[in-house]
């Protein structure tokens, strides 16, 4: 039977994806639910941290689904649920198909799962999900921040700043603010693109992951822009999802790794991780 996750879970569920994931601690699991609970968008989207499978009353199998809040052009609610860190004990994975289709009852939300193993990725192009992306961009920002900008500028975000309906709303901005993510806005002749950066460490140097990239367009076009700021603030390297084939810019390359599922609406020039397992919980 499965059940909806809630607080009440969090020792079991910390203890199964620590069982699940023995490269992470169940202390690592404990805070990250924890940060689940405080800063995922579940509640506005109506839609439960995770789930937890249980069989004849013994625990087997756990799900976390992180969900932020987005908006259509009209208006209406698109929630983004990651189905993350999903475990199902060995003798009970012939069951598994029954707990995915349970989890993807939203016929408003986009699905997206960003680290799937390779027998959960059948599952997902069974269940309707398609590969997004041809991998990971690696950059190295001294050699990008060479050549024109074509007149972009890069910023941090402003209180204010207008960033068109499919944007994360601002209070989910904030929150990832909060966890040390850096949003920033990039002015150029298209108008202000919002990227938002994680920190991270790539072989011992200061880095970041572009965690949302409002236009991959923007972003080949005017990448000197973003290397310059990001390097005038320490970081060496930045990776990015890779969403195009046109060839690598100098002081780039790709790799093949990094490739994501989604099912529903997702935005073709667009890269949305905000509200993930990358972010709250640093996976």
């Amino acid at each position: 039977m499965l059940h909806a996750l809630t607080e009440n879970h969090f020792p079991t569920a910390a203890a199964l994806l620590a069982e699940g994931f023995p490269e992470r601690s169940r202390a690592f699991w404990s805070h990250g639910l924890g940060r689940l609970a405080r800063h995922a968008g579940n509640a506005s989207c109506g839609v439960p941290l995770g789930a937890l499978w249980l069989s004849d009353g013994e625990p087997v199998g756990v799900a976390l689904t992180p969900a932020s809040p987005r908006s259509r052009a009209d208006g209406s609610p698109r929630p983004v649920v990651n189905l993350s860190s999903w475990y199902v004990r060995p003798q009970h994975r012939w069951r598994a198909p029954l707990m995915l289709r349970a989890l993807l009852r939203d016929p408003r939300a986009t699905y997206v799962d960003l680290t799937p193993s390779p027998p959960v990725e059948k599952m997902l192009l069974a269940s309707g999900f398609r590969a997004v992306g041809t991998g990971t961009t690696l950059a190295a920002l001294p050699v990008c921040a060479v050549g024109s900008a074509r007149g972009a500028r890069v910023r941090p975000l402003a209180a204010g700043d207008r960033l068109g309906t499919a944007a994360p709303p601002p209070a989910v901005l904030q929150v990832h603010r909060e966890l040390g993510c850096l949003p920033l806005v990039m002015e150029h002749e298209g108008g202000p693109t919002l990227f938002v950066c994680r920190p991270r460490a790539v072989r011992g140097l200061r880095a970041v992951r572009l965690e949302y990239v409002g236009s991959h367009q923007a972003l080949q076009r005017h990448l000197p822009a973003l290397a310059r700021h990001l390097l005038a603030r320490g970081f060496l390297c930045a990776t990015w999802d890779t969403r195009d084939d046109a060839a690598p810019r100098a002081g780039t390359s790709r790799r093949g790794w990094g490739r994501w599922y989604a099912r529903g609406e997702i935005e073709n020039d667009c890269t949305d991780f905000i509200g993930t397992e990358l972010c709250l919980l640093g996976v």
